[in-house]
């Protein structure tokens, strides 16, 4: 299935003004959770992202948004395979030392991991091509491939601790096993948002689907926000095949008591 950049009606790109002194903190009794990921990652903040993690960059372009739209972030990002890690080189070359690069799948372990490369260079998996009647277009395997394997915890356990705003996954069915090679960093509080690839039908072999998605990450003291990039099937709308989904650490979804506002 394609990656989905954000594009268009996607609700991704702010105003071209992104200093930060634009109106993006919209009236919260006007603004439409799901309308605008950018607007709302903004607004749950209270600011900017000055951290970011993007693991499955295909191409670097939904990385390369991100710089723009959050012009003082570093980012982090993760492509497994090499002739699109190559390509997300060239792309975020421009942006320096706020980038650092992993030739690396995002796993829930260190080593060795069989990756199934495609006929679409945006449907490369960890785990094999199923049911394709929920697909947008047709894919075939091409070769399966032994690449270098990581977990975030490894990655981030000598960096000094500080916040990781969000974490934006996109790996094809990969999310549950790289959420949980995370897991210290969940459990520590150090990341405040997590906005992924859901899959409401098994589009691999054996993938986890949305709700043991969202079980995962409510054990590990996340709320689910919104959908965003819903994808209906084209044969027949009634069918929500796949989307994005953002979800809060609960340091970020508290909400007063009113039992006793009444008087």
């Amino acid at each position: 299935m394609p990656v989905r950049l954000f594009r268009g009606n996607d609700g991704f790109m702010m105003p071209e003004n992104t200093t930060g002194k634009k109106s993006w903190m919209q009236d919260a009794a006007t603004r439409v959770p799901g309308s605008s990921l950018i607007a709302d990652i903004q607004f749950i903040l209270g600011g900017p992202a000055a951290c970011v993690i993007d693991v499955g960059c295909q191409h670097g372009d939904t990385s390369l948004d991100y710089l723009k739209v959050f012009p003082n972030s570093r980012l982090f990002g993760f492509e497994a395979e090499a002739s699109n890690f190559a390509r997300t080189q060239a792309t975020l070359a421009p942006y320096g030392d706020r980038v650092h690069l992993y030739c690396k799948a995002v796993t829930d372990r260190t080593g060795a991991v069989a990756l199934h490369v495609n006929s679409h260079d945006g449907t490369h998996s960890l785990f094999e091509i199923g049911e394709q009647r929920y697909w947008a277009g047709p894919a075939a395997e091409l070769e399966t491939r032994l690449v270098s394997g990581i977990c975030l915890d490894d990655v981030f356990s000598d960096d000094g601790g500080g916040l990781i705003d969000l974490l934006h996954m996109d790996i094809q069915g990969g999310e549950l096993r790289a959420l949980r090679g995370a897991e210290r960093l969940l459990r520590a509080r150090r990341i405040r948002l997590v906005y992924i690839e859901v899959c409401f039908y098994p589009l691999y072999k054996g993938q986890p689907l949305f709700w043991e998605l969202g079980q995962f990450l409510s054990e590990h003291g996340f709320r689910f926000y919104s959908l965003y990039d819903r994808y209906y099937h084209v044969s027949n709308p009634r069918v929500l095949s796949w989307s994005d989904a953002l979800f809060i650490c609960d340091e970020l979804a508290q909400v007063g008591n009113r039992a006793n506002s009444a008087g």
